[in-house]
């Protein structure tokens, strides 16, 4: 996600013309620490692809630091796709289910915004 941010502090997500819409894609695109499972595998994703991403984002934004971890591609791959991403105590029960909705691994369980 591309997040920007107006001298009046007017925050903005941006895609800068890697987004697609109403139809499917293969292509590998974006940061891998925030792509969804389907497209790291390479399997054909939707614009639902960009709900895991917004998760990142907020967990990146409560804990200060990524869900997911490597210092390879090869084992972040393995970690998006197998380990469940943790919480702590410490976050709030409404902040916890929001986020960990965005973070379902099925992309046709996967909430849309309108749902989140």
């Amino acid at each position: 996600a591309n997040v920007l941010v107006s001298g009046d502090l007017m925050v903005k997500l941006a895609d800068f013309g890697l987004s697609i819409r109403g139809g499917t894609s293969t292509e590998r695109t974006g940061s891998p620490l925030y792509t969804a499972p389907e497209v790291l595998i390479g399997r054909e994703y939707d614009c639902g692809v960009d709900i895991w991403s917004f998760g990142c984002m907020l967990y990146e934004l409560y804990y200060d630091r990524v869900p997911f971890m490597a210092d390879v591609f090869e084992e972040l791959c393995d970690k998006v796709c197998s380990q469940n991403v943790f919480f702590d105590l410490t976050i709030p029960e409404d902040m916890l289910t929001f986020i960990g909705n965005c973070f379902v691994r099925n992309p046709k369980k996967r909430p849309n915004a309108a749902k989140l």
